[in-house]
């Protein structure tokens, strides 16, 4: 058990469940990497051994288990990505040999992840914490290795990188990709649907390898908004803003390269997205023309050559029981307790039932390196009846113990079903007495203060991410979309302490927290309520509330900037003469914001009654961005009439457009992506009046057949993200319009694969029909052998499948055609069916088992 030393005081690195510390290891220096045993992954190192070996990935030398820790023996490395960027007096600022050119960075890490890929593994939390350097060597002669750290959230994918999210979604706020942000917080997709079943992909990991590439060309800026706001860069991604910090990136590095590169790895939809495998050979193209060299692949038996002498990684797992070792502490400690009888389970600490002084407590456990100073702090101040006793603290080498005041349930316990052996069946006061108490004095008590904080005078506090437990916070917590991502200079993200439980309920839950009522004021109405009711022997409603001043000012306007509202503000506002030209602190002004936020009928008397006002619609932000720009995003090559199609939901976009072009705006301009105004609104447009603004734009001269640099034209757009009831109405008028039914991306899929990729309603049938009807090749395979049954049979598992495949049969689809992968049609739907079974993929498996007996003339057997 010896073979493992570690030393307690010099900590390395906290992730969400585990804490990192220097150790040796057969003499040799090593991290060694603590799992209490409830929180261990037995993936985890399984996914550790499977990439061992490769020079750009930590090493697992060894792993055991001692008492209740699984300990984990890692290469040591340097230091990690972030601490390049600490203040020069910061002890833990890197301070080795000169770094890499960036893009040598970026290609080791590049070729990390795409052997990560490669296993069919996705890594789901990086970030500059999980990039280590590696130094072999000093001086010039210094080595310098950057290697993928910490697959503790990892997890296994199928071939074609996807993976069901059953288990929840998981990584670090501020880098994770807009997929992952929206289903979290409950953003509506494009069809108004804030339920949206989200499928995980490993082109997830390729847009946080875009954010860490950003964070370097920034020298450990975030991209998206300032590192202390957490809140902000989430916004920013999940409402694809234009990236606020893109223009700080040196001009000559962002013309040759950054944003082409960034735009790729950053696109909003993950079918956009480059793969990792793209991502290596753009680097070394790019490295080749500028002379620098590069990293090659490694072969996978390289391992002997590049792993440290004396360590060996072949070594099975230990598993050591010593109970003595922990048992020795415990009887030092006055605090003793049953790891049998856990009361509760947090975040970072467990709760079990114990004695003190011959008293049972209840014993609250946290790692030493977790333990919270202000929560103690928080005890000690809170003497009050209503809040949980602390009454002694102490430690042992591992944990920090609390013994608090024994409660005989939570209130979550009160409605459990009633054979449930932990429900509370003790008694209860009233109703109306348990809210006073919560919010006042004697019974009911509070708890777990853990995540408490210190607020000013006001109430409020500065907020560097979201604490709390999702589903039981307030709305300016917890509906981040609703905050704009530019209010963070002088009025900063701020959280707030009144986010507690109409009359009563009403003020309560009010959603602005500046008119929501204080702890104070729930406990003066619970005292009236509580006085109505002993005098009149019932409950009366409290008519009164309290009244706040209604006064506007530029900070009003900003926060009703998206609200029906906003007509009189601005007016009011040119009356009092305020400044409408005050910018925040990316340079934006109320024009900029008006234009970003707002669509309809209030956008376009908002903008005439400014223009009338004098204000100068052309001033930009600190990126470059003019109010026409900011109707949406205007990096990359947006311009106004790209950002308004999408953005622009309702049926005045056709009268917005017209204002735009009257303006002299370029119809025909194309993104850097080569995406034009009609791809776009083809891909974010799903409402009634699509076919009569896709024939305003071409009459307005729109380039109908422009494809983009993937090859998609509108068509391609239309099929893969319109499932609406206007699809089939654009379909016919696109191709009307003379747009190639037949058109091929890059990929080589054409409008069909698309639309049995991406489309599970009941109009499917009636497109695929529509495409038939205009010659569309069905049998058209795609680069990876797919045709327009597999791509249904892979992706559909809906009622509409069986008339689906009849149609494509009818249509002569050959049923028998293999993909890349070996397989055909109906193997997806066993699969399919394997994990989900339904009738009706039993119904779509017996329809292709027959026509493949058909097609073979009976030679085929399933």
């Amino acid at each position: 058990m010896g073979e493992i030393q570690f030393d307690r005081n010099e900590l390395l690195g906290i992730g969400k469940s585990a804490g990192v510390f220097r150790g040796e290891f057969k003499g040799q220096q090593c991290a060694v990497k603590r799992v209490e045993q409830h929180k261990v992954k037995e993936c985890e190192k399984k996914f550790m051994e499977k990439l061992n070996g490769h020079p750009h990935i930590v090493k697992l030398l060894y792993c055991e288990t001692v008492g209740e820790f699984t300990q984990y023996v890692l290469e040591l490395c340097d230091a990690s990505l972030e601490k390049l960027f600490l203040k020069p007096d910061d002890k833990k600022r890197y301070n080795g040999p000169p770094m890499p050119h960036d893009l040598q960075i970026f290609h080791q890490l590049a070729l990390g992840l795409e052997y990560i890929h490669s296993k069919n593994l996705i890594h789901r939390d990086i970030k500059p914490h999980n990039i280590l350097i590696s130094v072999r060597g000093a001086g010039q002669d210094a080595e310098i290795t950057i290697k993928w750290a910490d697959f503790g959230l990892s997890r296994e994918v199928k071939k074609d990188g996807n993976f069901s999210t059953n288990g929840g979604i998981v990584g670090t706020e501020g880098w994770e990709a807009p997929e992952i942000l929206r289903p979290r917080y409950r953003v509506k997709n494009d069809d108004g649907d804030e339920n949206q079943k989200f499928r995980g992909t490993v082109k997830s990991d390729i847009f946080a390898l875009g954010l860490v590439f950003g964070y370097l060309f920034l020298k450990g800026g975030h991209l998206y908004g300032f590192n202390t706001d957490t809140l902000g860069i989430v916004n920013n991604i999940i409402d694809r803003n234009p990236i606020p910090n893109l223009h700080k990136i040196d001009g000559e590095t962002r013309k040759s390269y950054a944003d082409d590169l960034l735009e790729k790895m950053l696109e909003d939809e993950p079918r956009e997205r480059m793969t990792s495998t793209e991502v290596v050979p753009q680097l070394e193209s790019i490295m080749e023309n500028k002379s620098l060299s590069f990293s090659v692949r490694p072969d996978d038996n390289i391992k002997a050559s590049i792993i440290r002498p004396g360590i060996d990684v072949n070594v099975d797992q230990k598993t050591i029981i010593n109970p003595e070792e922990p048992l020795k502490y415990m009887r030092r400690l006055e605090i003793k307790f049953d790891r049998s009888a856990l009361l509760g389970k947090g975040g970072y600490s467990s709760v079990y039932r114990g004695v003190f002084k011959g008293c049972e407590v209840a014993v609250k456990r946290v790692e030493n390196f977790r333990s919270n100073s202000r929560e103690e702090e928080a005890f000690l101040r809170l003497d009050h009846p209503n809040v949980v006793k602390l009454l002694h603290c102490e430690s042992d080498w591992d944990f920090r113990f609390f013994a608090l005041e024994l409660c005989d349930a939570s209130l979550d316990q009160l409605f459990l079903h009633s054979d449930d052996p932990r429900k509370y069946n003790g008694p209860m006061p009233r109703q109306i007495e348990v809210f006073r108490q919560l919010a006042f004095e004697t019974v009911i008590k509070w708890a777990d203060f853990g995540l408490s904080t210190p607020v000013n005078e006001r109430g409020t506090y500065t907020l560097s991410g979201v604490r709390g437990t999702k589903d039981w916070m307030a709305p300016e917590l917890w509906k981040l979309r609703k905050l704009l991502a530019n209010a963070q200079s002088e009025w900063e993200a701020r959280g707030t302490r009144e986010s507690y439980a109409d009359d009563l309920l009403e003020e309560m839950l009010e959603n602005d927290p500046c008119h929501r009522m204080t702890s104070a004021e729930v406990v003066q109405k619970l005292n009236s309520i509580i006085e109505n009711e002993q005098s009149t022997q019932q409950p009366k409603k409290e008519k009164s509330k309290t009244t706040r001043s209604q006064g506007r000012n530029i900070d009003t306007l900003r926060r009703n900037i998206s609200n029906s509202t906003v007509i009189d503000e601005i007016q009011h506002c040119i009356q009092e003469k305020q400044d409408l030209t005050e910018e925040d602190a990316y340079g934006w002004n109320v024009l900029h914001l008006l234009c970003r936020y707002h669509s309809g009928q209030y956008l376009i008397d908002a903008v005439k009654i400014l223009v009338k006002s004098e204000i100068d619609v052309n001033v930009p932000t600190d990126g470059g961005w003019n109010a026409l720009h900011l109707l949406s995003k205007a990096e990359f090559g947006w311009n106004a009439l790209h950002c308004l199609c999408s953005n622009n939901s309702d049926s005045s976009l056709s009268e917005a457009m017209k204002l735009l072009i009257d303006s002299g705006i370029e119809v025909n301009a194309r993104r850097n992506n080569g995406w034009n105004a009609l791809h776009i609104l083809c891909r974010y447009r799903s409402r009634q009046y699509l076919k009569d603004e896709i024939k305003d734009l071409v009459q307005y001269g729109i380039d109908v057949t422009t494809t983009n640099t993937r090859g998609c034209n509108a068509l391609h757009y239309l099929c893969s993200y319109n499932s609406s009831a206007s699809l089939t109405d654009a379909l016919q008028c696109l191709i009307k319009l003379g747009i190639d039914v037949n058109a091929r991306d890059i990929n080589g899929r054409n409008a069909l694969h698309y639309l049995c990729s991406h489309n599970s309603r009941s109009n499917l049938i009636e497109a695929i029909d529509l495409l038939n009807e205009h010659k569309i090749d069905v049998n058209s395979t795609d680069k990876h052998g797919s045709n327009a049954l597999i791509c249904l049979c892979r992706n559909n598992s809906s009622t509409t499948l069986t008339d689906a495949i009849h149609r494509l049969i009818k249509y002569g689809i050959d049923v028998n055609v293999k993909d890349s992968d070996g397989c055909i049609a109906i193997h997806y739907l066993r699969e399919l069916n394997s994990r989900k079974p339904s009738q009706h993929l039993r119904d779509a498996i017996k329809i292709i088992e027959d026509a493949t007996k058909a097609q073979l003339n009976g030679q085929y057997e399933v």
